[in-house]
């Protein structure tokens, strides 16, 4: 297994997923994105089936990151999500998949997580936002990792600060799931909802 495989393998096996999310109530929150439409946003709980991928689903979505903290929501940040199909020569990184790459202007401090670089880069060598799809102890994982610096294809980080989003269903209209964000002691989470916004 090459270095780029075991850091990916670790950076997957580092997210265990939450549970018992209790739902977001309607009030507004710091982050809270104006004019910008999202469906209400509640936590979702399984796994995906085998299979199953984000890889078509290029377009714009209207992104909703919720912390939770002691076992309630706490603050709440909102932006666009763009999901652009790979290049070629970018469709595999060691033996994971990543059908996509995008960017997102959320303001991830607004929740409390971390910035590994730009997450708006547009850059596909150091892209803002990269799709991980793998099969891992015969689970399907798909995860979107945030920040340019952590996506970068020309090196691998096997520690430091990290933002990830879990996906645990897809539907018609999106997905959502789980996210967390870490770097040594500080560490938070909550769950996402992703709907695609139809311009």
């Amino acid at each position: 297994m090459s270095r780029r495989d075991i850091c990916i393998v670790v950076a997957i096996s580092c997210l265990v997923p939450f549970s018992g999310f209790p739902a977001e109530s309607p009030s507004k929150h710091a982050g809270s994105r104006p004019g910008l439409q999202i469906d209400h946003c509640a936590p979702v709980s399984g796994r995906l089936a085998a299979g199953a991928t984000l890889a078509g689903r290029i377009g714009a979505y209207g992104l909703t990151l919720v912390e939770v903290r002691n076992g309630v929501h706490a603050r709440r940040a909102q932006g666009v999500l763009t999901l652009r199909r790979q290049p070629p020569e970018h469709f595999m990184l060691g033996t994971v998949s990543t059908p996509l790459y995008g960017f997102t202007d959320i303001d991830l401090r607004a929740v409390g997580a971390h910035r590994v670089g730009d997450p708006a880069s547009k850059n596909p060598n150091a892209p803002g936002a990269l799709v991980l799809e793998s099969d891992h102890d015969g689970k399907r994982r798909i995860l979107l990792r945030l920040g340019a610096e952590a996506n970068r294809r020309d090196r691998s980080l096997f520690d430091g600060a990290y933002t990830v989003l879990e996906v645990l269903k897809i539907d018609a209209g999106g997905f959502a799931g789980t996210w967390r964000s870490g770097a040594r002691l500080s560490r938070t989470g909550g769950y996402f909802c992703a709907r695609r916004v139809h311009k």
